[in-house]
Parts: structure tokens; C-alpha cells; sequence
């Protein structure tokens, strides 16, 4: 069986079992069907012996140990690489090229020094001929001057002049210096001190202004007196029956001093007063019910109402009463009158059978057995 790898070569494993889970082959590493081009790991060698890969058994060189013979080194510059010569002990020898350095210029430099007040440069040339050109510059910053005072500077004030330094600058080749020259005074630099209101309890100020740098030109403030709270009343409000009331409250219009605060009064319940007692109906007569109110307001109030008249309540009349009220003994009408003597029957016997028929039947009834009486026997 033949394979093909990434760099062309053909590969011949005929007779092996490529489908195995993995195997070597010499310059070769398989694992199944896809093989690699080893990445050698030299193990063991010498001078006189060649080193194996570990990987797959291929013979590699010989190992030196080489040491570069610095003398006869050819830098790289930014132009050309350069060269590396190595030596073993048992004669061998090698080179190796040492890349070109893009930074290895060899720079032409001109300098300009910087004055105390006019910057320097320093500026680099490569002078190698493919490099031509290649360049840049650095400034020098001017340090400035390097003063020493001879006579010192005298302040000017609001209302006086004052006097500059007479100094000079040491460094070498510099020529500057400076004689005492008057400055103009410089004038007060008024501050205005605002007004502070008074307060209640507090004194106030009125405005002023001051100078920031001297005691002069001030004009002073003057204190005012404090105001004093200027109270307002909160009148109380009285507790009726049903809502409650609230004490009399004070404060200041201006502040939040000289507060009392008001507080809550309970509420006073209604008082109930009697309008009208009670009188009970009658049998003619109307009769009221208590009547109520409230002393203080026109709620809870009970109006009195009229109660109707009972009317009699009447027992039947009899032979010996008329119709009678048992309630009020009020009479009404004449007992009733007995029958006249039936020569038919004795008047004991009449006068029983009446009574009698009073008891069972009642007026109305005694009346209808009257009458069927008499129809029968008169």
C-alpha cells in the first residue's frame, strides 16, 4: 500500500497493517491511514557517533559540541547579514548566517547645543549606502536661564511702587542681565462685604468693603439690631358635640422660634335635654312620646309624636249594665229590658231562661234567641 504526504514523496508500507491503531516508520510517524513527516528528537551521538530520532528510529547526525570563534565574527548591519563560525574539538567546524538588523545603522551625527533660551537638536544619518536617507532628529530643550539674584526684587503695595531683581544668568556664553527697574503701585483691590439681614434673635450687618491687601480703604459695617419674633395667633377652635376642637396656637412669621403648638381638645358629647315627657294614650284621648334634644346643637334631637287614642274596649250590654268599656268604665247605651210576662210560663221561669241565654250566647246571641223565643211562645 502507497501513500502520498504533504510534500509529494510516496510512501510504500505494502505488507504493514495500516489499519492498525499506530506504528513507526522510519522518517515517519503513522497513526491508522494518515502519517506525518517526523519532527526528529535526536537522542545519544557523539563526534564519532551518529544520534537516533527517538520517535521513529531514523539515523541523524553526528553531535558536535561547538564553540564560535568570536574573532572571526562578521556583524550584521542594517544592510548585509552577517556570519558565525563555530569549532569542535575533534576539528569539525560550522557556520551560520546572523540576520540582517534593520536597527544596526551607522549614523553620521551632527549636534547643535541648546542656548538657556533656543532649543538644540542632534541629528542621525545612516551612511550606509543601501541606507542613504535613513534619518531622524532629537531636540535639545533650551534649559533656560540659571538665575542669581544680585539685588533683590522690593514689592509694590496699593499706594507705594515697588522694584524689580537686578540678576543675572551664570551659565557659560550666556549674557543675560537685568538692573532694578521701578514697577507702578498697584491700587486697592476692594472686596465688597454683603449685607447680613437681621434675624429674630440674631443681629444683622450692613454692607462694607475692605481692601484684600491692606487695611486701607475699608469701609466699615454697622451692626442692626435683631428683630424680634413678629407672632401670629392661631385661634382656638371650641370641640362641638361631634368634632373635637384645638387649643390656641402661636408662631413666628419669620422663624421657627417662639412656636406653640396647638393641641387636639376631645370632643364633648352630645347633652341631652327632655323636651316633653311621655303621656300615655287613652281610650278618647292622644297620648305623645318623649321628646329629646341636645343643649348645645340641633342634632340628637328626638321631635315628641302623638300617639293615637285606644278606643273603648266594650263589654255587651246586660240586664243589669249597659254596655260597658273595661278600660275606662266609659258606659254606653241602657241594660237591656226583659221580656214581657208570658202566660205560658211563670216570670221565674222567663226571667231564668233570659239569664241563661245571656250567659251562653252573649248579647247578640240572646237578642236572635229572643226573638225566636217570643215568634214561639207570644
Amino acid at each position: 500500500m502507497k501513500y502520498t504526504n504533504d510534500n509529494g514523496k510516496i510512501i510504500d508500507i505494502t505488507g504493514t497493517s495500516a489499519a492498525s491503531s499506530s506504528f513507526n516508520m522510519i522518517g515517519y510517524t503513522v497513526e491508522g491511514n494518515v502519517f506525518t513527516e517526523c519532527a526528529h528528537e535526536s537522542t545519544g551521538g557523539s563526534c564519532t557517533v551518529r544520534a537516533e530520532c527517538s520517535k521513529c528510529t531514523k539515523v541523524l547526525g553526528f553531535v558536535h559540541d561547538y564553540v564560535e570563534d568570536v574573532s572571526k565574527r562578521i556583524p550584521s548591519d542594517c544592510t548585509v547579514q552577517g556570519k558565525a563560525f563555530f569549532n569542535c574539538a575533534c576539528g569539525a567546524e560550522k557556520e551560520e548566517f546572523i540576520l540582517r538588523d534593520p536597527t544596526a545603522h551607522k549614523w553620521q551625527i551632527d549636534r547643535t547645543e541648546a542656548t538657556c533660551t533656543v532649543d538644540g537638536s542632534v541629528s542621525y544619518n545612516c551612511t550606509y549606502g543601501s541606507c542613504v536617507g535613513e534619518e531622524y532628529t532629537e531636540v535639545l530643550t533650551a534649559p533656560g536661564h540659571n538665575i542669581v539674584i544680585d539685588i533683590p526684587a522690593v514689592a509694590a503695595t496699593c499706594t507705594q511702587t515697588g522694584l524689580t531683581n537686578a540678576e543675572h544668568c551664570t551659565r557659560d556664553g550666556c549674557t543675560y542681565a537685568t538692573t532694578q527697574e521701578e514697577t507702578d503701585e498697584l491700587g486697592h483691590d476692594i472686596v465688597e462685604d454683603e449685607a447680613v439681614p437681621a434675624t429674630c434673635t440674631q443681629t444683622g450687618w450692613t454692607a462694607g468693603e475692605h481692601c484684600s491687601r491692606c487695611d486701607d480703604a475699608t469701609v466699615a459695617r454697622t451692626a442692626t439690631a435683631a428683630l424680634g419674633h413678629d407672632i401670629i395667633t392661631t385661634p382656638a377652635t371650641a370641640p362641638t358635640c361631634i368634632f373635637t376642637g384645638l387649643t390656641e396656637g402661636k408662631h413666628c412669621s419669620r422663624c421657627d422660634g417662639a412656636t406653640v403648638t396647638q393641641t387636639v381638645v376631645a370632643v364633648l358629647g352630645h347633652d341631652i335635654i327632655t323636651t316633653g315627657e311621655a303621656v300615655a294614650p287613652t281610650c278618647t284621648e292622644t297620648g305623645l312620646t318623649k321628646g329629646e334634644k341636645c343643649s348645645r346643637c340641633a342634632k340628637a334631637t328626638i321631635e315628641q309624636e302623638i300617639i293615637p287614642a285606644l278606643g273603648h274596649t266594650w263589654v255587651d250590654a246586660t240586664l243589669e249594665a249597659p254596655k260597658t268599656c273595661s278600660v275606662c268604665a266609659a258606659t254606653e247605651g241602657d241594660k237591656l229590658t226583659p221580656p214581657p210576662v208570658d202566660d205560658g210560663l211563670p216570670v221565674g221561669a222567663i226571667i231564668g231562661i233570659v239569664a241563661g241565654a245571656v250567659a251562653v250566647l252573649g248579647g247578640g246571641g240572646f237578642a236572635l234567641y229572643w226573638f225566636v223565643f217570643r215568634k214561639r211562645f207570644i
